[in-house]
């Protein structure tokens, strides 16, 4: 949980009173809001309570910031974006399974000081954090296979893969943001029938300088 205090006081008011805001953000995996408390006139408190967005980050993202490859600047762009706006970004703890050995490995922990924090992965029997990850949904699993060949999910990185996005759906999160792309070919099947929305970062980021009208 991050908390955010803002002004104690800030301005006072033509009463002479104090103006008090008070906004807390509370982010955890399954969403993020923001509650803002303002005392103003005759000493009311009045509560504002804003959704804000959740993005899941694929490990690919990451690993074009940690190589600073052509992509980087996107990601930079979408890092500072998040902490202006803000939004909510989490990668799953499966990309400590991505990404096993140093000197990348050792960066995982530092992702937090970038606004990127880490959340629980699906329950495995040889990859389980206890307390961290979760069970899979059934759901998810029919569709999976539906949209999948056997052949494909035999591969021994396919099951880390879609293990991310798992943990996106699990916690009903907004955006998966990703660069792969077998799941990419896939999103408006992902969409259709269970809700999960799937972009590139530089797509996801041209909807926050044009939003689109519902």
């Amino acid at each position: 949980m991050t908390t955010w205090v803002r002004g104690l006081p800030l301005t006072s008011s033509r009463s002479g009173l104090s103006d008090v805001e008070i906004s807390i953000l509370v982010d955890v995996p399954y969403g993020c809001r923001r509650f803002t408390f303002v005392l103003g006139k005759g000493e009311q408190w009045q509560k504002y309570v804003n959704d804000i967005p959740t993005l899941t980050l694929d490990t690919n993202v990451v690993y074009e910031h940690w190589k600073q490859r052509d992509k980087s600047k996107t990601v930079e762009k979408l890092i500072e974006l998040a902490s202006a706006i803000p939004l909510s970004l989490r990668v799953t703890g499966r990309i400590r399974e991505d990404v096993p050995r140093s000197p990348l490995a050792d960066r995982i922990d530092d992702l937090p000081e970038l606004g990127v924090k880490l959340m629980g992965s699906v329950i495995r029997p040889l990859h389980w954090r206890p307390g961290s990850d979760q069970p899979g949904s059934t759901e998810f699993e029919i569709v999976y296979a539906s949209l999948t060949d056997p052949e494909y999910r035999q591969k021994d990185k396919d099951w880390k893969d879609w293990d991310h996005l798992r943990a996106h759906y699990i916690n009903k999160r907004d955006v998966f943001l990703t660069w792969d792309d077998m799941i990419l070919r896939l999103s408006r099947q992902l969409r259709a029938r269970l809700g999960i929305v799937v972009m590139m970062p530089e797509e996801y980021l041209k909807t926050i300088e044009h939003p689109i009208s519902h």
